[in-house]
């Protein structure tokens, strides 16, 4: 086995194995080990994400009242999540997508994710 192909299996299969030991986990583990796995594979998103979460920390002290509704009342706002987050959540954990397809399992999903990403979270009182 030549040494270019040994340098690009063992990556590949340092990430499969991971994945295999993310599926075993409790969900809300799964969800906090998929993020760290995704922002060690793709660490230029370690700058974006901390921009995110200082965006959804200004929202929260500035914008929403303590349940996340708008001043007028008439939204509420739970969680603010970025689009690559929630796409690996999608692609790494089918029980996940299964939730959100489903409308009663998905607003009980999205308390959870609120609960596990704290600091996706745009409402102060959940």
């Amino acid at each position: 086995m030549n040494e270019t192909y040994k340098n690009a299996v063992n990556p590949r299969r340092a990430f499969a194995d991971k994945v295999l030991e993310i599926e075993g986990m409790p969900q809300a583990k799964r969800w906090l080990a998929i993020k760290k796995l995704l922002l060690e594979v793709k660490p230029e998103l370690r700058a974006l994400d901390k921009q995110f979460i200082e965006q959804v920390n200004e929202e929260r002290l500035n914008m929403l009242n303590d349940l996340g509704a708008s001043k007028s009342m008439s939204t509420r706002k739970l969680l603010s999540m970025p689009q690559y987050l929630y796409a690996a959540l999608h692609v790494l954990d089918p029980e996940f997508t299964k939730q959100q397809d489903d409308p009663e399992l998905s607003v009980i999903t999205n308390i959870k994710l609120a609960k596990v990403f704290p600091e996706y979270c745009v409402a102060r009182k959940i």
